[in-house]
């Protein structure tokens, strides 16, 4: 499935081919995921936001086969999703670390009706997808680990087949990286800030590798 990878800053990138055709019911999940790594660096709490984005380019294919009783049917959604993990904690329930990328559905039709051939669909998937969550607060000297992740969850109910192909020519997955954005001040300036009013943001960009399972 994961047929060439790179990591390196800015550029981290997967290439994946996904096919499964079945006469049966069958019902999995498609991932690769990228990982990135921060530490709050102070003995003080930290306040941080994040974000991230998920390019996609490549094609899906849902196929779903004639039949007798009832029409089979293909689902195939495709999500960017990111997770925060810290300490025990994760965060993953806020509205914006999830983004739909394509979603097909098709149904095969009857097979009593000698025209009915199955139901086809073919999206060509191109775009970047942003993800981010706020307010995360971290403790002194705790680190955090971001997971982007591009997901596939498929069904194919009673017969049809999905073809995934984040591979063929320039086709591929990419995440450049996560951005970190320090709300609360170093401590240093904390009582300057205090006097003058002033607020202050510090950015940071975070290194980490992409995977697939």
């Amino acid at each position: 499935m994961l047929m060439d990878s790179n990591t390196a800053p800015g550029m981290n990138y997967a290439k994946i081919a996904y096919t499964q055709q079945t006469d049966d019911t069958s019902d999995t999940t498609v991932y690769v995921r990228f990982y990135f790594f921060w530490q709050n660096q102070s003995d003080f709490l930290a306040v941080i936001n994040v974000d991230s984005d998920l390019a996609a380019l490549g094609l899906t294919e849902g196929t779903a086969y004639p039949g007798y009783f009832s029409p089979r049917s293909c689902s195939l959604p495709l999500y960017a999703t990111l997770t925060v993990y810290l300490g025990g904690l994760e965060i993953n329930y806020q509205s914006t670390e999830l983004a739909l990328i394509d979603s097909i559905y098709v149904t095969g039709g009857f097979e009593e009706f000698p025209w009915a051939d199955g139901g086809y669909q073919r999206h060509y998937i191109s775009g970047s997808y942003h993800l981010s969550c706020t307010n995360v607060e971290v403790e002194a000297n705790q680190a955090v680990v971001f997971q982007v992740e591009f997901q596939a969850s498929y069904r194919i109910a009673d017969g049809g087949s999905v073809d995934i192909d984040f591979n063929s020519g320039d086709y591929s997955l990419v995440c450049p990286g996560v951005t970190v954005e320090l709300l609360t001040p170093p401590v240093a300036l904390a009582a300057w800030q205090g006097d003058h009013g002033c607020s202050l943001q510090k950015r940071g960009r975070g290194k980490g590798r992409g995977a697939a399972a």
